[in-house]
């Protein structure tokens, strides 16, 4: 009688394989034609300084939407990454530090 609790319905869905197999072949293309693409452009000049401003522009895009539903907490750890990220601190380590913050935060208060 228990045994049908933990019972998993493991059937096989031939739509999800198709859809799992069609957006993986979609992102390896994406990055493929991206690698190809920059290889008949020029490097240097505009080309590299743009390159180098993406990833502080992803960071805000994914950001800047949720500061109008988070806590004092939360706009402090923002706080934080933005600081780091502006004295030219890695990405990632920015990102670690501000989650650290709140996290921190949390604790305390």
């Amino acid at each position: 009688m228990t045994a049908d609790l933990f019972a998993l319905d493991m059937s096989f869905d031939t739509t999800a394989l198709v859809a799992i197999l069609l957006m993986g072949a979609v992102t390896y293309f994406t990055r493929l034609g991206g690698f190809l693409m920059m290889r008949w452009i020029p490097e240097g000049g505009f080309v590299s300084r743009w390159l180098q401003a993406i990833p502080g522009a992803v960071l805000v895009a994914i950001l800047a939407p949720t500061v109008w539903n988070i806590g004092w907490l939360e706009r402090a750890g923002l706080v934080v990454t933005l600081g780091l990220s502006a004295l030219g601190s890695n990405a990632l380590v920015a990102v670690l530090c501000g989650t650290a913050a709140v996290a921190v935060g949390r604790a305390l208060f």
